[in-house]
């Protein structure tokens, strides 16, 4: 199946394209959209498995487990097509109180549970997505799933990895968390022409955080 520049789900006569997608993401407050194919993190996931040989993960265990999956998104929703990545910033220029006797709480924790605010954000746009194709399916999770956060950030544009090791945006530094997503795509000929809509379309999502983070 060959993919249009501008993928899309073609729906009778019109078609809920890539930039659709991305402008109901930005209505629902996610400050950068990316969108690109669901295939295997195989350079990543050389790294990863070479970082994990050394040792380089110390006591956390759980980055041992599963690491097929965090190469693959198909290994975790076999139908996926393509990955929406989504950042939300997070900075508030509201200060830390400057107190000696009391530590710092990073600003991502500061009001309300952002797994309660991502999910809701996710889920409205499946929602979104289903109301065009009734025919999706959808898997959102949040700090549940395996996922290569930061390699689908920067595999999708959004920004580059840091020494620090997060990623940097050029809007807005690594004030941000960043988000995956997977959506149908339309079947097309190998000569680009649009064919008949997905019939069985998949939309998969998951947590991914930019890793520590300014305070």
């Amino acid at each position: 199946m060959s993919l249009p520049t501008d993928p899309g789900l073609l729906l009778g006569q019109r078609a809920v394209t890539s930039q659709a997608i991305k402008d109901h993401a930005r209505g629902e407050g996610f400050s950068k959209i990316g969108i690109v194919s669901a295939t295997s993190l195989e350079e990543e996931g050389r790294r990863l498995k070479e970082w994990l040989a050394r040792g380089y993960h110390g006591g956390m265990s759980w980055m041992a487990r599963d690491v097929e999956k965090r190469i693959s998104p198909r290994e975790i929703f076999p139908e996926a097509r393509s990955v929406v990545v989504v950042a939300l910033n997070y900075y508030t220029p509201q200060q830390h109180e400057e107190n000696p006797a009391k530590g710092k709480v990073s600003r991502y924790a500061w009001g309300d549970d952002y797994h309660d605010v991502v999910v809701q954000k996710l889920r409205a746009l499946l929602s979104w997505i289903q109301e065009q194709h009734p025919g999706a399916e959808g898997k959102v999770c949040v700090d549940i799933q395996p996922v290569m956060d930061k390699a689908w950030a920067v595999r999708a544009g959004l920004g580059w990895l840091g020494k620090h090791s997060n990623v940097i945006t050029p809007e807005y530094g690594s004030w941000i968390a960043a988000y995956v997503a997977a959506r149908p795509v339309r079947r097309t000929s190998t000569s680009g022409s649009a064919g008949s809509a997905c019939p069985s379309s998949r939309w998969w999502g998951g947590e991914s955080t930019s890793g520590p983070s300014p305070t």
